[in-house]
Parts: C-alpha cells; sequence; structure tokens
C-alpha cells in the first residue's frame, strides 16, 4: 500500500518529475504546490522512480495527479489499490486527451471541466516586448510608466528579501477582500523559501522604492509567474513588470504560464488583454464503484439477507471470534487487540466503519429471524468488478445455504449492483469452499501458494 508523505519543502525534490510531465498546467510546479500546500493538503510518494501526487483538501475527497514517470500502468495500479480503500477514485489536473484516456480505462468515469481553473499561455516573447498592433495599449502604459517614472529592476536576493516582504505587507493593507490577503500572505510563505525552492524573483522599483514584486520558474520550457504584486498608483506598473520579468527569460522559455483567474471578472480581463495563445483547461475524472448500488436487503428462496444492524451484534461477535470459521477467513482479531477481549461493539463498529469507507457492505444471513451467518460485498473495483465473501456458523453447513447465498450475491451484483465480473477466492486447503464457489456457477482462473481465485461474467 502507498505511503504519502505531506508535501512541504520538499516540494524541490520534485521538481525533476515536473521537468519531465507533457502537461503544461502550473499545478504541476513546485511554486504552486508549495504556496498552496496548506490549502490543499498535497502528499506524495515514489513508486519505481514514478511521482504519485495528491490532493487531500479536508472538504473534498482525495484527487491524484496523473503519474509521472517511468512506469505510469503500475503507478495506476498502486493508486486504485489505494483509492479502494476509500471508495472513490478521482484524477484532477488532466487534460482533454488524458481524461479521454482514462474514460476508456475506466467505463463509468464522469468528466468535469471549470473554467475558471483553466491556465493561461501565452508567448514568452509577445509579453516580453510587446510587439505589434495589438498590444499598443500595453506599450502605451510602458511607456507612461518608462516617461513617468525614474526605475530600475533588481532580482530578488538574500539582501533585499527583507525589503520584499515589507512590500508586501504593506501591499495587505491597500486590499479589502479576505481571499486577497490570505493570497499575499501567502506569498510571504512562498518568499520566505524561494531560494530553497530554487524559483526566481524580480523587483520593479521607483526612487528606490519597491512598487512590483514577481517571482516564478521555468519548466518545461515555460516561465510560471506564481506571484505578482504591483502598486496600481503607479501608472503602467503591471505591464512594466510583467515585460521586465518576462525580459529575463527569453532564449531560457518559450511559454508563459499565468495561471488561472479564479473566476474573477477583473482578473480575466486583465488576463484576456495579454492575448494568450490558449486557454488551457483542466479536467477532473472521477469514478464511483459498485457500492452505492448495494441493496437493503436480499431474498432467496429459504433465506434473507440483512444489511448488518445492532440487532446481530451478539451472533455478530461469535462468528468473529469462531477460530474454526476464522482460520479459513484471512483475518484473526488477536493481530489488533493481543490478548485483549474483544467486545460485540468491537466488532460491529469495525463493519460500520468498512461501509462508511465504502470497503465492504455486509449482510446477516437471516433463516427466519436467526442469523447464521454473513455474506458480503468487498474489494470494489473501479472496472465494474467486486469480490463475495460468506461465513456459515458450522451447524448450518452442509445444507446448500452456502451456494444458495453466493448464487444470490452473484446474480445481484450482476442484475442490481450492475457489475461486470464478480470475483470469489478461497484458501487452498479449504477444499469445501472452493466446490462451494465452482457449485455458485464461478470458475477457477488462477491459484497462488495460498488462495484459489475464481471469478463469474456478465454474459
Amino acid at each position: 500500500m502507498l505511503e504519502f508523505t505531506l508535501l512541504d519543502k520538499n516540494a524541490v525534490e520534485l521538481k525533476k518529475f515536473f521537468d519531465d510531465t507533457t502537461l503544461p498546467f502550473c499545478d504541476l510546479s513546485v511554486g504552486v504546490r508549495y504556496m498552496w500546500k496548506d490549502e490543499y493538503l498535497t502528499s506524495f510518494a515514489i513508486f519505481d522512480d514514478t511521482l504519485i501526487l495528491k490532493n487531500g483538501q479536508k472538504e473534498f475527497k482525495d484527487y491524484f495527479f496523473y503519474p509521472i514517470g517511468k512506469n505510469i500502468d503500475g503507478a495506476l495500479k498502486e493508486i486504485e489499490d489505494f483509492a479502494k480503500t476509500k471508495g472513490f477514485l478521482g484524477f484532477c489536473v488532466v487534460d482533454d486527451s488524458l481524461a479521454n484516456e482514462l474514460a476508456k480505462k475506466y467505463p463509468d468515469a464522469k468528466i468535469t471541466t471549470d473554467r475558471r481553473w483553466s491556465d493561461y499561455i501565452y508567448n514568452l516573447e509577445d509579453l516580453a516586448f510587446f510587439k505589434g498592433k495589438r498590444f499598443n495599449g500595453q506599450r502605451n502604459h510602458i511607456n507612461k510608466f518608462k516617461k513617468l517614472y525614474n526605475y530600475t529592476t533588481e532580482l530578488i536576493t538574500k539582501e533585499n528579501i527583507d525589503e520584499c516582504k515589507l512590500f508586501l505587507t504593506d501591499y495587505i493593507e491597500t486590499l479589502v477582500d479576505d481571499i486577497k490577503k490570505e493570497e499575499v500572505k501567502k506569498t510571504i510563505t512562498y518568499l520566505n523559501d524561494i531560494f530553497l525552492l530554487e524559483q526566481v524573483g524580480m523587483v520593479l522599483k521607483v526612487e528606490g522604492k519597491i512598487v512590483g514584486l514577481t517571482i516564478g520558474e521555468v519548466s518545461r520550457n515555460i516561465l510560471f509567474v506564481h506571484a505578482e504584486k504591483a502598486l496600481t498608483s503607479y501608472q503602467g506598473a503591471y505591464p512594466t513588470l510583467v515585460s521586465e520579468f518576462a525580459k529575463l527569460f527569453v532564449g531560457k522559455a518559450e511559454f508563459i504560464n499565468r495561471e488561472e483567474d479564479c473566476g474573477d471578472i477583473g482578473l480575466r480581463t486583465s488576463k484576456m488583454q495579454y492575448k494568450p495563445i490558449e486557454i488551457k483547461d483542466k479536467y477532473f475524472v472521477y469514478i464511483d464503484t459498485l457500492f452505492a448500488n448495494c441493496p437493503d436487503t436480499i431474498s432467496t428462496k429459504r433465506l434473507t439477507l440483512k444489511t448488518l444492524n445492532d440487532s446481530h451484534k451478539e451472533d455478530y461477535h461469535k462468528l468473529y471470534t469462531n477460530d474454526d470459521l476464522n482460520k479459513f477467513w484471512g483475518y484473526d482479531y488477536r493481530e489488533d487487540l493481543g490478548e485483549n477481549k474483544p467486545t460485540p461493539d468491537y466488532f460491529i463498529n469495525f463493519a460500520y466503519a468498512l461501509k462508511k469507507d465504502k470497503q465492504e457492505y455486509s449482510y446477516a444471513i437471516c433463516l427466519k429471524d436467526k442469523m447464521i451467518g454473513e455474506g458480503l460485498f468487498w474489494n470494489f473495483g473501479f472496472d465494474r468488478s467486486v469480490e463475495l465473501g460468506i461465513r456459515l456458523f458450522n451447524e448450518y453447513q452442509g445444507f446448500g445455504y452456502a451456494v444458495e447465498t453466493y448464487t444470490s450475491l452473484k446474480e445481484t451484483a450482476f442484475n442490481v449492483l450492475g457489475a461486470k465480473t464478480v470475483y470469489a477466492k478461497c484458501m487452498k486447503q479449504n477444499l469445501p469452499s472452493k466446490k462451494m464457489i465452482l457449485k455458485s456457477g464461478f470458475t477457477n482462473y488462477k491459484e497462488d501458494d495460498i488462495y484459489f481465485y475464481f471469478k463469474a461474467e456478465k454474459v
């Protein structure tokens, strides 16, 4: 199972992966990931020299970025296995091509996009020099700035960084919107670590006073502009800042990504005035499992499978503490509790937790009003697959109840859940279970040292 590391200053370690992606999005850059680390709770894992990056905002489900590295297929499998424990698989910040590719891989994929988060891409030389009629307005603003003010530019260094922080602190006081204030605070935090993060910053000064500041980085032939603040009281400060910063990277990058407009109409108007060559949409792809389709009750000829509830607590406890049954179940509660005695509440709450996370849906197998065992759907896949499980109390074995339950679960999986493939397995020494599963309409398709594996497919 993947183990994730929360992203912080270690973001710089991911630059080698970001440099290798073909996606032009600002989200795949050191600066953005660091600036918004607290907002998105970004974390990462490295699998076989492949980056697996995910956002885990508190109010949203986990969303993964598309893997970057040498083993994409292997990384996607790792992502699926991790996502199964959450009951939800989501991908964020992919382009239309990758979105369609994911839709082919996952037939139930839902694809969305939101114009607010689209990136604005420009030719770098366009913004460095503003040549041609279409940039008359920008050139006029810059010429006015040059005529009115005696200005200089400086790279941000350790010698002037305190001056930069003071500029941003004062800049916050000019803002009314709390969201914009918060963004500038994040910029100050980002500024503190730009050297460690290998970022490049520049200030625009008039008579030795900072009137504008910008920070960015180059990756995959693109200059990403992560922070840009200027005093509008100095006419033409913004286009001058844009132009002077872009000039630093002529010959080092071909394009500029000036990031999203976040739905701000004023910001959108400003970004459009710089004449983007592309507004690059980001797509979000999410896939639910079949868990939500599980019915409350399943009826067979002799039995009723009822969603597990508190009324089954005592019998469920007996089932879980029956060593004869559990040696074939693959779980021993002593691994978690040691010698501590489990209570009925412990096991029923464990089942509820698995259900809440959409990992398992358990049923009490009832003969009239008596619980005689447990049947369940589990291991929900993102390819319309599901696995079955069953165990019966010893005294109810040998009467065909297992085949009856298993067959009914399989048919419910196909006809109610909408499964394409239903899986099962049993330990190799459990030959009665093997016989039961085969009799229920499954095919034994593989084995290993411990298990026989079975499947049935929708005709």
